[in-house]
């Protein structure tokens, strides 16, 4: 196995240096491979696909409000929907984000707030409010906010899936601490890190499906060669409590052999003052209207200052891996962040080969050898069928 990568001082810059090294027994091939996974990874353990994130409606409900604000989201991209048949749940979200940044916002909230009538909209528009965008017309209906549908994904992704322990609270139902009961995860995890000798994922998703994957610490009688979250400083500590339904609080330290990016933030990540703080389930998701630390899924989307590191180090990982294995990521074309982010780290890194696991992998073949056309590409079905095959040819 070679050496880590990282200095022994902990930070960013060198956080791994007692538990990346040394830790995946049996491996039968030295390479350094690099999991990007996306929305069809937690597809495969019973997870929506971003499509259908609004179609949902058995979903975690923390209060009455959040009850009213959700109904209304639900309404409204049901009429979206009838009008717009072949666009997705990103694209509406772009539409409620357009909303909220005309002037005419103020007004259109009351509508939302008090059910105002359109007509009074039209009137107001009448009057000559200014509008700052000349292709921006007056609202067809009044649109709910948009920090109610990105609280709402955060709920239908935070959901406990029917193989949790919903014998507790919804919030903490899936915990970073409880094992995921998925045999096609499982099965994916023991292949891989029986291939690797080092081993990094990068994610576009919110939840907490990988984590619980990988463990959250290292494991000897029970698989699991845990976690951290990459481009993060350590020591990285969760908050929890002792016993749910108590104030006992505790804090897991995150020590694991596995660095976890996730571009687009995290169920269990909320911003204090400007700065992160962690707990070990997902009661971010549901409390203060949402307040989780996510980056909503919209078509163009920003990166605030609390994730540069994170996109920093995913960058630095995706160079010097020698294999990416993308699962579950269709690299949609307005992912343009994403896009360039692979471009630099295929021209400048050590890749060699890609691995697709997607239904539509044969399809993905010509954009990901755009990206890098010195890498080999190879297509695999997606999970579980791909899992017989990819034992073969990592």
């Amino acid at each position: 196995m070679r050496a880590s990568w990282r200095s022994p001082e902990r930070g960013i810059s060198g956080e791994i240096d007692r538990t990346r090294a040394g830790v995946f027994r049996g491996i039968v091939s030295v390479q350094s491979i690099c999991c990007i996974l996306g929305a069809g990874f937690s597809y495969a353990a019973g997870a929506p696909l971003t499509q259908n994130l609004f179609k949902i409606r058995d979903v975690a409900i923390a209060s009455d409000g959040a009850a009213d604000r959700f109904g209304a989201v639900w309404r409204d991209y049901d009429a979206w929907s009838s009008q717009h048949p072949l666009d997705n749940a990103e694209e509406y979200l772009a539409g409620l984000l357009k909303e909220r940044q005309c002037t005419i916002w103020a007004q259109n909230e009351k509508c939302a707030r008090r059910e105002i009538t359109l007509q009074r909209t039209a009137t107001i528009h009448h009057m000559q409010t200014p509008l700052p965008f000349e292709f921006h017309s007056v609202p067809a209906r009044p649109a709910p906010l948009f920090k109610w549908a990105a609280e709402l994904v955060g709920a239908v992704l935070a959901t406990p899936l029917p193989s949790d322990n919903v014998k507790v609270n919804f919030r903490y139902a899936a915990r970073i601490t409880s094992p995921l009961h998925c045999s096609t995860h499982s099965a994916f995890w023991h292949e891989i890190t029986r291939k690797a000798s080092q081993l990094a994922v990068i994610t576009t998703n919110y939840d907490l499906l990988i984590e619980r994957g990988l463990r959250h610490k290292p494991m000897i009688r029970t698989f699991g060669p845990g976690f951290y979250y990459g481009g993060i400083s350590r020591p990285q500590l969760l908050r929890g409590t002792l016993q749910i339904g108590t104030d006992h609080h505790v804090d897991l330290e995150l020590d694991g052999a596995v660095p976890i990016y996730k571009l687009h933030g995290s169920l269990n990540w909320s911003v204090a003052a400007g700065d992160l703080e962690f707990f070990q389930d997902l009661r971010s998701a549901f409390r203060r209207g949402g307040d989780a630390a996510i980056i909503p899924p919209v078509p163009e989307k920003d990166i605030p200052l609390w994730l540069l590191s994170v996109w920093r180090g995913a960058e630095e990982e995706l160079a010097r891996s020698q294999t990416w294995l993308v699962c579950g990521y269709s690299l949609p074309i307005y992912d343009q962040a994403v896009i360039q982010m692979l471009g630099r780290a295929s021209r400048g890194g050590r890749l060699e080969r890609i691995i697709i696991i997607d239904p539509q992998a044969a399809d993905l073949r010509a954009r990901y050898s755009a990206i890098a056309p010195a890498a080999q590409v190879k297509s695999l079905p997606g999970l579980p069928d791909a899992l017989l095959e990819l034992r073969h040819i990592l």
